[in-house]
């Protein structure tokens, strides 16, 4: 359950600061069925074990509409706000971010218009093995 409880904290993270939260691979994301932005999409990358803890690869999408606001320089500033907060403070328990990526700014990302940021290879080092 470890993979399982670091992705639902994430989402939980997530939730109260955007409209929609998706998972898994981004050409799976129905952009067209989404209708509360901001969006944040959680791609899985890969894992990495070791002895005593994991490490969780994942790409994390930040993105809103352009249509949503007047100026896409609003969207990305609005979108940087979640990225600035997500870096400094995500730390949950037996999990956290190993080494914070930079995040890229997308532009039209899933074929919508959306723009935002990307954090490429962001990873989380879980604790497997808890001391006695």
């Amino acid at each position: 359950m470890i993979y399982k409880d670091l992705v639902n904290s994430l989402i939980n993270w997530f939730e109260p600061k955007v409209g929609e939260v998706t998972f898994g691979d981004e050409g799976q994301v129905d952009v067209t069925s989404i209708t509360d932005f901001p969006l944040v999409h959680i791609q899985p990358v890969g894992t990495d074990a070791k002895s005593g803890y994991a490490l969780f690869t994942f790409d994390i999408y930040i993105l809103n509409t352009k249509e949503s606001l007047e100026d896409p320089i609003d969207v990305l500033d609005a979108m940087s706000e979640i990225a600035v907060d997500f870096a400094s403070f995500y730390y949950s328990g037996d999990s956290a971010i190993n080494d914070m990526p930079s995040a890229d700014i997308v532009y039209d990302q899933f074929g919508n218009r959306l723009y935002g940021f990307k954090f490429t290879n962001i990873q989380f080092l879980v604790k497997t093995v808890v001391p006695c």
